[in-house]
């Protein structure tokens, strides 16, 4: 009688246990409660071992419940993270997107303009046009090597109303012959 018992809950914790594991294809709480019944019904044609079987069965099947809560638990957090980690991705490339529209509107109001500018002396000369100095990217290019603003006293060329410029510590000085160009936007 005693390994009737021990037989009969050990069939009785493999069946919940193999529908816990996803074994069987039925509902967990169906299986369950079928295993539980057939088990007792067993137990109850075989007399003493009844309590036993019914104890194994409310165990098993509260065992099998509080691990179910734990994974939707689990799936419930997964699934926060993922939807957190979305939102955080997706304003970051709706902030990227909304920086490289910015910079594209930017330049395309920059409509740059490239003028032959006139010689006057050996150390200024002029534009028709009026370039935007403060913010225009002005360039100047003389027999095509570049020519950048100059800081202080230091050397390049210098704007004080972006159409008469001069030019200070070349190395050498303007010729009426040489190719002036100026490039930037123009007011």
């Amino acid at each position: 009688m005693a390994q009737l018992k021990v037989k009969q809950i050990s069939d009785f914790v493999s069946a919940v246990t193999a529908v816990h594991n996803g074994a069987v294809g039925t509902d967990t709480t169906t299986a369950i409660a079928a295993a539980k019944s057939q088990a007792i019904s067993q137990a109850v044609v075989n007399g003493d071992i009844a309590y036993d079987v019914k104890n194994a069965a409310s165990t098993a099947l509260v065992s099998a419940e509080s691990k179910d809560v734990v994974r939707a638990a689990t799936a419930s957090t997964a699934t926060a993270t993922v939807a957190s980690n979305l939102s955080t991705e997706l304003v970051a490339r709706a902030d990227a997107d909304t920086a490289l529209q910015s910079q594209i509107n930017a330049l395309a109001g920059v409509n740059s303009e490239e003028e032959i500018a006139t010689y006057v002396t050996a150390a200024s000369f002029a534009t028709v046009n009026t370039f935007d100095l403060n913010g225009g990217h002005v360039a100047v290019f003389v027999n095509g090597l570049q020519i950048h603003e100059a800081v202080a006293a230091g050397d390049g060329w210098k704007s004080g109303d972006g159409q008469n410029f001069t030019v200070q510590s070349l190395g050498y000085v303007l010729e009426a012959g040489d190719h002036i160009i100026v490039t930037g936007k123009i007011v």
